[in-house]
């Protein structure tokens, strides 16, 4: 019996030492840092938002009154604060290949950034065909023909909405009421090149992939709706998009997917999120997309 109440004892002070709260010096736990979230695309307004580093049950400390530009082609693209830290502006839209330099000052603390943008992208078709997945059955496949260069390395982002009618049925079976939805769609594919990127493992509503298998030689790719059917639901449209993404965001995207789910198992730490300018959170990225939609 003696033996037994030591034994409580010792884990009840390890337990303790594991939860003790450790001291943290003011200048680390409040770093004097920026946040950056900047995704320009050709086919909508650049919009970049800039902010600093809070604590967690801090409010947002957006910065507005910073100098904010883009330069590309020769042109210097000067952003106008909207609100919450967001400066857009409409006259700014990226080419494909162009280079395009993020530069921000703020008081005495300035960075840039300068990337490439991706080349242009073209969805030419997508087909929809029944199919059979493991452990899901009867589903829908997805073909998508669309147009890649090979002269450069691209890295891709592919996913899918789903507008759907969503019913309401009494005891008789009878619909008596209905929704009109959307969502993002989990899907999931067997193909190659999605196998080749372990993180696609981390998320259900996208696929990431490079064109390292395919470079110029193929035009399509296969996936599948990873969703089952309902008897409360009927399909209007899906509306595919393919973005061709700048490297940089495709790492992102891959951390970030792995960080979440990582986050929700406590076997695993999460995978460490890393921008790409130096002494600043976020990620500055530049992408080109395409969407098609297939009606029902």
């Amino acid at each position: 019996m003696r033996s037994w109440v030591y034994i409580v004892f010792l884990f009840g002070g390890i337990f303790t030492s594991c939860v003790k709260e450790v001291p943290v010096d003011d200048g680390v736990e409040k770093p004097n840092a920026y946040f950056l979230n900047a995704f320009l695309c050709t086919d909508s307004q650049a919009r970049i938002q800039l902010g600093k580093v809070s604590g967690i049950t801090e409010s947002y400390n957006y910065v507005s009154d910073a100098s904010v530009a883009v330069v590309a082609r020769g042109t210097r693209y000067t952003l106008t604060h909207l609100r919450d830290g967001w400066y857009v502006s409409s006259l700014f839209k990226p080419n494909g290949n162009d280079s395009v330099r993020v530069e921000v000052l703020h008081k005495t603390k300035g960075f840039t950034r300068e990337l490439q943008s991706p080349s242009n992208i073209t969805i030419q078709q997508v087909q929809t065909f029944p199919v059979v997945a493991s452990f899901l059955g009867r589903t829908t496949g997805f073909r998508v023909l669309f147009q890649d260069s090979a002269y450069h390395d691209n890295y891709y982002r592919l996913w899918v909405e789903e507008r759907f009618w969503l019913y309401e049925k009494n005891t008789q079976g009878d619909i008596i009421d209905s929704v009109y939805k959307y969502r993002k769609l989990p899907i999931s594919g067997n193909d190659i090149a999605f196998l080749r990127n372990p993180y696609n493992v981390y998320s259900s509503r996208e696929l990431l992939f490079s064109d390292v298998t395919f470079n110029g030689l193929r035009a399509g790719l296969e996936f599948y709706r990873s969703l089952g059917s309902s008897s409360v639901e009927r399909t209007d449209s899906y509306r595919v998009i393919l973005e061709n993404i700048h490297s940089d965001l495709y790492h992102y995207y891959n951390d970030r997917n792995a960080h979440l789910w990582q986050q929700s198992s406590i076997t695993q730490l999460p995978t460490k999120v890393e921008g790409n300018i130096d002494g600043v959170y976020g990620i500055f990225g530049l992408y080109q997309a395409d969407d098609y939609v297939v009606r029902f």
